[in-house]
C-alpha cells in the first residue's frame, strides 16, 4: 500500500495507521535514564519559566494591535502593529536555542 492509495482509500487516519504499522529495528533498550543525564545538566541552568520578556511584548503588541484597529479605527496600523509578535517571540525562540545550543557545546568539553 502506498501513501497516495492510503489517502485515497480511507483519508488522512489510513495513511497514519499505514505509517504506524512499519516494523523497525527493535530499539529498546537502547536509551537508558544514564543517556539523558548530559542533556538534563546542561538544561539546569537554564531558564524555563514560561512568562518572559517577549511574551509579555507579545501580549502588549497584540492589546496594541486592537486598540489601533477597534478604538483609533486605524485599521492599517493594527495590522501592522499585529504582526510583531510572531516576530518578537520567532526572535526570543532563536535566543533560546542558542542558548541551549551553548549550554551543551559547554558540557561537551
Amino acid at each position: 500500500m502506498t501513501d497516495k492509495d492510503a489517502l485515497l482509500n480511507g483519508g488522512i487516519l489510513s495513511l497514519f495507521k499505514y505509517r504506524n504499522t512499519f516494523d523497525g529495528p527493535d530499539t529498546t533498550g537502547c536509551m537508558d535514564s544514564s543517556a539523558d543525564k548530559p542533556t538534563t545538566e546542561a538544561l539546569d541552568g537554564i531558564n524555563t519559566d514560561g512568562i518572559s520578556t517577549a511574551v509579555i511584548a507579545s501580549v502588549g503588541s497584540v492589546m496594541l494591535a486592537l486598540y489601533f484597529y477597534y478604538v483609533q479605527g486605524d485599521k492599517q496600523r493594527g495590522q501592522f502593529v499585529g504582526l510583531w509578535p510572531t516576530s518578537i517571540l520567532a526572535l526570543a525562540s532563536y535566543f533560546k536555542l542558542e542558548e541551549i545550543k551553548q549550554a551543551l557545546e559547554d558540557l561537551e568539553n
